[in-house]
């Protein structure tokens, strides 16, 4: 496994700052007993907390996600995420939801949170209770709970994410009818870990083979369907594929199967501390850590930051002529707008691993590979002749015709139903986009 870190933070930050819990997940990896001695109360203090967050955002860092440990026990993470706010993160908090079920809480704590995420193995009680996914080991959240939880959040204009860990007690439960209810627009399943120095007391009773893993994500597949980002997570995908950081400050790793630590980042700084990490870019983003946390409101929004993001004279992506007519037409919570942006940000990696050499297979086949759903024209429209001159736009040079499509979803209103279309240029060795708006 390529572990070059190449000394660049990505993105998208963990900090796992609160090492208390109200639960008692048997599989948790983040349980940190290897370093619970040097930092007795399981937390910095939070004025070393904000000076984190500042060190984080002046290195770069665009995303930071509270962890735990369970982040809501800290009585100033409201605090903690207007700061990042402040200094232009995207924020999101990853929670077991325990306290949220106070609506006052989630708007006094959380008013300033991008992105809310649900961590939630099952909906049925005895489960939870087997696997330790519960209040001081007794009390569960049900799915009305849950549900109620993720409707605060869409009220309160938060991106709403789910985490499931599989494991020996949920590999058969069907959480289609859940999810559907609760439309999160993704959602991470997890294949339980086992880390040495944190969870090896229960591990071997929880572990599951590949092929109940791979049975539980097929389970669940048709939920794509429903613009809902499906986002399977096997042992190998986590290792070496996450900056983290853990409760004293230290980024880590989990490359040989157990945590290694940096020295501490308020000590040494962020560039140096980043050094002590193995850390995969390559990986990292075939797992898909790149996805487009940053929200537009608009398909105009997607659009404009996509051009900053992967546009330029040397980005992967150049966008046509037609393309503000298409985007013009659309309904302004079209796509939805992050699915958009969603999609246009793989086709920037398709771009890159196409001038990195042969792709060993077609661009459809390199999408799909990548959860993106995607078409090519049929051989019906192929030879209709009118129907080709729909399908024909500006690509910045020429107009042609244009045969592949993505589908950021399928909904049946004309207004509401986007495609975006797209071809590789091998002279510029970009791809170009020629039309995003509706079905032509």
């Amino acid at each position: 496994m390529s572990t070059n870190n190449q000394n660049v933070l990505p993105p998208s930050v963990n900090l796992h700052f609160w090492r208390p819990c109200n639960m008692r997940c048997r599989f948790c990896f983040a349980t940190y007993e290897d370093t619970a001695d040097e930092l007795p109360r399981g937390h910095l203090p939070r004025e070393q907390l904000l000076d984190l967050i500042d060190l984080l955002a002046d290195a770069g860092a665009r995303k930071l996600t509270f962890v735990g440990g369970e982040p809501t026990l800290c009585p100033w993470l409201g605090e903690l995420i207007t700061h990042a706010k402040q200094r232009r993160l995207t924020t999101m908090v990853v929670t077991n939801g325990w306290k949220l079920r106070d609506p006052e809480y989630m708007s006094r704590e959380l008013g300033d949170l991008d992105w809310l995420t649900l961590s939630v193995d099952s909906v049925r009680k005895h489960r939870n209770l087997l696997s330790g996914r519960a209040h001081r080991g007794a009390e569960v959240l049900s799915a009305d709970d849950l549900l109620a939880i993720g409707a605060r959040a869409r009220e309160l204009n938060m991106a709403l994410k789910l985490n499931t860990v599989v494991h020996t007690h949920n590999a058969d439960d069907d959480l289609r009818a859940f999810v559907r209810e609760l439309q999160p627009q993704r959602w991470k399943l997890f294949r339980v870990l086992p880390v040495d120095g944190q969870n090896d007391a229960h591990i071997a009773e929880l572990e599951i083979s590949q092929a109940q893993f791979d049975d539980y994500v097929a389970r669940h597949r048709e939920l794509e369907r429903l613009e809902i980002d499906l986002v399977p997570e096997d042992n190998n995908d986590m290792r070496g594929t996450y900056a983290m950081i853990d409760p004293r400050g230290c980024f880590y790793d989990s490359v040989d199967g157990r945590y290694c630590y940096s020295a501490p980042i308020l000590e040494v700084g962020v560039e140096r501390a980043w050094t002590d990490i193995r850390f995969s870019p390559e990986r990292f983003v075939e797992r898909g850590g790149a996805y487009s946390f940053e929200r537009p409101k608009t398909p105009r929004d997607a659009l404009a930051r996509a051009r900053e993001l992967h546009g330029g004279p040397r980005g992967p992506l150049v966008f046509g002529a037609d393309v503000e007519v298409g985007i013009a037409d659309l309904a302004a919570d079209a796509g939805p707008p992050d699915k958009i942006l969603d999609h246009l940000g793989h086709l920037a990696e398709l771009a890159q691993a196409r001038r990195e050499g042969p792709l060993g297979r077609t661009m459809v086949m390199w999408l799909r590979a990548h959860n993106v759903d995607v078409s090519s024209e049929s051989a019906s429209t192929r030879s209709c002749a009118s129907a080709q001159q729909r399908r024909c736009w500006h690509d910045g040079h020429r107009v042609h015709e244009f045969s592949f499509h993505t589908k950021p979803n399928n909904n049946t209103r004309p207004d509401r139903l986007v495609r975006i279309y797209f071809d590789w240029d091998s002279e510029r060795e970009v791809i170009v986009i020629g039309w995003i708006g509706r079905h032509p």
